[in-house]
């Protein structure tokens, strides 16, 4: 009889904890949800509960590229290029030749200092998508890093090709005119700045002043 009582109060007690477990996993996030919560966090500028939120998506699903991508991303703003870069290559293994992941790392890259890199990743992003104009920028600021102006001019001016609304393409690629001593193209970019209703920088003005003996 005492037999008996003790097998009832054990399928008792293991049936409520296989209710409690349901339970639990009813209410537990999954994954996707905190990638969800993680990328409204970032849309907050809140990148500490963002890395916090993507962290426990890849706890739950070590494979979830989005999840790594946006810790990346949280990172980058938080200016931890290093883990920022292990996040995104972690994404490019799952998801490999993805022209947005690689053109973010090859950003990091150049944060980091490491310019070939960057560079490398931005060509690649570029052959996977043509029409990438961030991309073009990127490396175009890459090759700018590099005082190699030739290449760096050749992207903007891609750049510009694919959006020529982007007054700070303008802004760079007058820079860029005036280290070629191209100072009339420079000058061109400057009223195409003002011309889209911006400003280019005084700075940027007053060397493009001295350097080409003009005042516009």
């Amino acid at each position: 009889m005492m037999y008996l009582k003790y097998n009832l109060v054990l399928r008792s007690l293991l049936a409520l904890v296989v209710l409690f477990a349901q339970i639990s996993v009813c209410f537990a996030n999954t994954a996707t949800e905190y990638v969800k919560s993680g990328n409204a966090f970032l849309q907050q500028s809140n990148y500490d509960q963002a890395e916090s939120d993507f962290t426990n998506a890849i706890k739950i699903n070590s494979k979830d590229a989005l999840a790594y991508l946006g810790r990346a991303i949280a990172y980058t703003q938080q200016g931890n290029f290093s883990q920022a870069i292990s996040d995104f290559t972690k994404a490019l293994e799952i998801i490999p030749n993805n022209a947005f992941v690689l053109s973010s790392r090859a950003g990091a890259y150049a944060q980091n200092g490491n310019i070939a890199l960057a560079i490398s990743d931005y060509s690649k992003a570029i052959d996977l998508n043509p029409k990438d104009e961030n991309s073009f920028y990127g490396r175009g600021l890459a090759y700018f890093q590099q005082v190699n102006y030739i290449q760096a001019e050749s992207d903007f001016s891609k750049a510009i090709e694919i959006n020529p609304n982007n007054t700070q393409f303008y802004k760079t690629r007058a820079l860029t005119y005036c280290h070629l001593q191209n100072f009339n193209k420079a000058w061109s970019d400057v009223h195409k700045v003002e011309a889209l209703g911006s400003n280019v920088d005084p700075d940027v003005i007053a060397e493009l002043k001295k350097e080409s003996g003009k005042n516009s």
